[in-house]
């Protein structure tokens, strides 16, 4: 709760209902509602109201006004009223201003995030993986999840051994997006590691996942077809010649 110099007006916030000065909320989890309380106000008066994320990279929201109307006091002074609840993309500092008084909280937030990486359909964590000719297709598909609870923006995804593979705009919660990539098996024991790392304000989270295969050269072979006068004569007795 915040008061402001030189005005007995105060303002503070409260979870998911009306309280006192002595519930003043400073943390917020996502999908709890915020609610605006006041006293010592003009009575009967309006008043413009805002959150707004701080600037800077405090906040997912920074700058920006994510609820905001107008509240009218009652007779005393005093009001409450629900104001907003916490989104699945908020994290960090948001201020709350009432006319001229001012209160903030925090949005606490558990981003994770998980790659698992495959060769050829296969999930090869441990060598030796599957086993592909020289020279034969591989393709890897690198699955990304959000297992956390906020948003993830601007995920890289990378592999040790071919580089940069792409970047995911955002996942929200529980969503997953797959990747691929093109490859030509070379002789031996092959291993390379994904990585996927995304950003919550600016926070990152990242994962990494490895996959195996092993490529195996192809043996020569010969084939050999006879023919006798035109017949592929595998049996006997073979054509009748005169």
């Amino acid at each position: 709760m915040l008061f402001a110099q030189g005005n007995p007006g105060a303002i503070w916030t409260t979870k998911n209902d009306c309280g006192d000065e002595t519930q003043d909320a400073n943390h917020y989890a996502i999908g709890e509602d915020v609610y605006i309380n006041g006293s010592n106000f003009d009575p009967n008066t309006e008043y413009d109201w805002q959150i707004e994320g701080q600037p800077g990279q405090a906040s997912c929201d920074p700058g920006q006004v994510v609820a905001s109307a107008t509240i009218t006091t009652d007779e005393n002074g005093d009001f409450c009223f629900y104001a907003y609840t916490v989104q699945n993309d908020d994290c960090g500092e948001y201020k709350v201003n009432v006319g001229n008084k001012g209160d903030n909280y925090r949005v606490d937030t558990n981003p994770a995030i998980d790659i698992e990486k495959s060769t050829n359909g296969e999930d090869a964590d441990d060598p030796t993986g599957p086993q592909i000719f020289v020279g034969d297709p591989v393709l890897w598909e690198y699955t990304i999840t959000n297992t956390g609870d906020v948003v993830l923006k601007d995920i890289e995804v990378t592999d040790d051994q071919v580089g940069y593979i792409d970047t995911i705009s955002q996942l929200a919660p529980g969503e997953s997006q797959t990747l691929q990539f093109d490859g030509t098996a070379q002789v031996g024991q092959y291993e390379n590691i994904a990585t996927a790392e995304g950003s919550v304000g600016n926070d990152k989270v990242s994962d990494s996942d490895p996959s195996h295969y092993y490529g195996v050269v192809k043996e020569p072979s010969l084939d050999i077809e006879k023919a006798t006068n035109g017949q592929d004569a595998d049996d006997p007795t073979g054509p009748e010649i005169m």
